[in-house]
């Protein structure tokens, strides 16, 4: 990958992004290494440490982030930790990650601001934090949150969305246009002929017909998937096939059913096992916003998807041609079933959508196009 030398950016991650174990960790993961510039990723840990990792440079500052008083407490030294390795870099941009930290990541963006006159800032919003918030948590947490979204998205030089969808509610919401960067996937190294024959890691097998579910419990709209199909889809689909198990990767899970497999948090080369093992890959998503990484990675890895038109919001997917929708256990189960018995169907469901991904969703084109947008000069600063 050739790198454009005129651009220098930094990485922020208030979370561990290398090596990467969620959805965000890998959007953030992927966007440093593959971005075609000089990057640097700064990120929270467990440990002190500096490393090359494939290209780039990763430098972790021990935190302690187990809860929102350590964070807040934390917080003035990890500002100032990040500043001196900007001072060390002497970035171009400083790109924020994320949206689950927006209330500190204010903080940081303030701090730059006034320590760095020349070097811009930019918002990498994964989703609208505020929707998530709302109704889940206390008021005031809820409305610190869209505060800080507000000043992020109003005072930052660029600020970006991962959906057109996204995009018009973060106008709406703080009128503001951001731009547009969605989620995308490494597809050379997801394509099924480099997934295929992936070893099997010492302590999970796939026997049977299984059912793919990658994602946090931890995070809300996940929960709710992973509670759906366990208690409202499953058991009646195994009346039909009882040989059908479900695989649910990214953390414990706290049920036990002896078709359920939960092995954890896997390494990457774990994780393409299991994606070369699968026969379907399901996002049963209710709420939540931004694009969904799983089903980008389910389609780039030869999987045919069952998943929810929410689940499948922002990314410009066909019913029928790409995935198909099901909102009910009803029509879960069907859609299940209609995959596993028309191995045709499920065939030419997973080539379209591959194609689809590759075209639309590769990290190479979607971070090309990315540089060009923060060196263009006729970009209107935010």
């Amino acid at each position: 990958m050739s790198r454009d030398t005129s651009l220098k950016l930094v990485f922020i991650c208030l979370y561990t992004a290398c090596p990467p174990t969620s959805g965000a960790a890998r959007v953030s993961y992927d966007c440093a290494r593959l971005t075609p510039a000089e990057c640097l990723l700064v990120q929270l840990g467990d440990a002190e440490a500096e490393e090359r990792v494939e290209g780039m440079t990763v430098v972790s500052i021990k935190s302690n982030t187990s809860t929102r008083l350590h964070k807040l407490l934390g917080m003035p030294q990890i500002v100032a930790r990040i500043c001196g390795h900007l001072r060390a870099f002497n970035p171009t941009h400083v790109v924020l990650e994320g949206a689950s930290w927006a209330v500190y990541l204010t903080m940081i963006a303030a701090v730059i601001r006034l320590a760095f006159k020349n070097v811009k800032i930019v918002y990498h919003a994964h989703n609208v934090e505020y929707l998530l918030r709302r109704g889940r948590e206390k008021r005031y947490i809820a409305a610190l949150t869209r505060s800080a979204e507000k000043y992020l998205f109003s005072r930052c030089d660029f600020s970006f969305s991962v959906s057109i969808e996204d995009g018009k509610i973060i106008e709406s919401l703080y009128g503001v246009k951001p731009e547009l960067l969605p989620n995308g996937v490494d597809c050379s190294s997801l394509a099924p002929q480099n997934v295929e024959g992936a070893r099997p890691p010492r302590q999970l097998t796939m026997d049977g017909d299984a059912i793919l579910f990658m994602g946090f419990y931890a995070y809300p709209p996940n929960r709710e998937a992973i509670h759906f199909l366990v208690e409202r889809v499953f058991p009646s689909l195994r009346s039909q096939r009882p040989d059908v198990k479900l695989v649910v990767t990214g953390g414990e899970v706290p049920v036990s059913y002896p078709w359920l497999i939960a092995p954890g948090v896997l390494s990457r080369r774990d994780l393409e096992f299991v994606l070369s093992s699968a026969r379907i890959g399901v996002a049963p998503i209710f709420s939540g916003s931004g694009t969904r990484l799983k089903i980008l990675e389910y389609m780039a890895s030869g999987l045919p998807v069952v998943t929810t038109r929410k689940g499948a919001e922002g990314l410009a997917t066909e019913d029928g041609k790409h995935v198909l929708y099901a909102e009910t256990p009803a029509e879960f189960q069907q859609a299940i079933l209609r995959l596993l018995d028309d191995r045709a169907l499920a065939q030419r469901l997973a080539s379209e959508a591959s194609r689809f991904v590759q075209a639309r969703y590769d990290w190479h084109s979607l971070l090309q196009r990315f540089v060009a947008q923060l060196k263009e000069s006729n970009v209107t600063a935010i």
